[in-house]
């Protein structure tokens, strides 16, 4: 009974989060909600049953970005300052996410319903793109006109596609979920981790649903990341193989090149640069990067006003999340952000080196490849504070903490009685 508390919270977690487009109000949403609500929840737990709770480095880093997030966003405005609410949500989300996944069995459940409520946001956006091919209505939810906007695009072929986002509102955000559970279970499989053929089956039909919804985003870049997540974790699972990867690499390349498709692939790259939208992204990042270092070098422009820096017709922001980071809450901010992705990855790398059982080495190698190539993909987002990344964040520091070796000595915060400081 003590572990349910946990279990119901990732399940709600998980399902507001996918359904965002179905319950907004204004500037809030239920996912929002059910992380305040889960983390008061938590708490009075903790003093009526006088538990333990960790908090960890990460939790103080987060609480040390709070602060350069509400310094830049007073010099932004009211405005700007109702929008930082987001960095107290992520910092609640993350320390949740952290003290639940570090029991065993509340791991397990975790990863059970991740790839239950991905599969179904999936089937979700297959069924979108059907809707929208037969009939031309986007069923995404509700969603702002600039939003719709985003999720239709004309392809080379002649024809606008949807960028099905299940009810996520963005796609972009939707294939961050998408590779990182994909990427968990594909190491799952690299392993052989599962106890039954019928769990194997489950697993493998959720990935085929997630590979489908993930090429309906149409977005390209998570295409390559899942890529090379996938290749990068197959190398470490099986670093005698890399000389056959390179020698598929090159055959694949002089395939290209005989029949003569490499200058069509050369023209196109060079078109989008000039022209298209890599050119586009190109010079707001540059733009960025310009109002960054000539006006507010230390605090930003205040959280949500990067795009006071740019000089285009649709006001976009850059499109890196260091560049709109540094644009937003300044080179102060923008430390203490690099900081807590610095420690997320380096708590996992370290993890990777020292953990045997093939179950957890599963897990642990999937998480590691998921935070990477999600930092990866965040260098062509517009946007630097997201609920997958401190999710994902939360999750890792939950996971150290239950597998990592912990210090000899435990230290309690004086005067705070029940509360356990794990530093890992």
């Amino acid at each position: 009974m003590s572990l349910q508390f946990e279990k119901i919270s990732i399940i709600i977690i998980l399902i507001t989060s996918q359904t965002i487009a179905l319950h907004r109000i204004a500037f809030l949403d239920g996912n929002d909600l059910a992380v305040g609500i889960l983390f008061i929840g938590f708490f009075m737990k903790i003093i009526l049953r006088k538990e333990k709770y960790h908090f960890t480095l990460l939790d103080l880093l987060n609480l040390g970005f709070i602060g350069f997030v509400i310094l830049s966003s007073i010099n932004g405005g009211l405005g700007s300052l109702i929008k930082s609410l987001i960095a107290f949500k992520v910092a609640m989300l993350s320390f949740l996410f952290g003290n639940f996944i570090c029991k065993k069995n509340v791991a397990n459940h975790f990863i059970k319903w991740l790839t239950i409520t991905v599969s179904i946001s999936s089937v979700i956006a297959i069924i979108q793109e059907i809707i929208y091919i037969k009939t031309g209505y986007v069923l995404a939810g509700s969603l702002k006109e600039y939003e719709y906007s985003y999720l239709l695009e004309v392809k080379t072929f002649g024809r606008t596609v949807l960028r099905a986002p299940g009810f996520m509102v963005s796609f972009k955000v939707f294939s961050f979920l998408l590779i990182t559970n994909m990427l968990i279970i594909f190491n799952r499989y690299l392993y052989s981790q599962f106890k039954d053929s019928k769990t194997k089956i489950y697993f493998f039909l959720g990935f085929c649903l997630m590979l489908i919804a993930l090429i309906l985003t149409f977005s390209k870049d998570s295409m390559i990341a899942l890529f090379g997540g996938i290749v990068f974790s197959f190398i470490v699972k099986r670093p005698n193989r890399i000389i056959h990867i390179l020698i598929g690499l090159l055959i694949l390349g002089l395939g290209i090149y005989s029949v003569g498709l490499y200058k069509d692939i050369f023209n196109l790259i060079s078109e989008e640069i000039r022209w298209g939208d890599v050119m586009m992204r190109i010079q707001v990042d540059k733009d960025g990067i310009y109002g960054f270092i000539n006006n507010h070098f230390w605090i930003g422009q205040g959280f949500g006003k990067g795009w006071r820096y740019i000089n285009n017709l649709y006001a976009w922001a850059a499109h890196n999340n260091i560049i709109l980071a540094a644009d937003e809450i300044g080179i102060l901010g923008l430390c203490s952000y690099l900081l807590l992705i610095g420690y997320t990855v380096f708590s996992i790398f370290t993890l990777n080196l020292t953990v045997k059982n093939m179950e957890d080495k599963a897990l642990v190698r999937g998480l590691f490849f998921s935070i990477i190539f999600l930092f990866f993909l965040f260098q062509t987002h517009s946007g630097y504070i997201d609920n997958v990344l401190w999710m994902y964040m939360g999750i890792i520091q939950g996971v150290v903490l239950l597998l990592g070796v912990r210090p000899s000595v435990k230290k309690e915060i004086e005067g705070m009685e029940g509360i356990e400081l794990g530093n890992p």
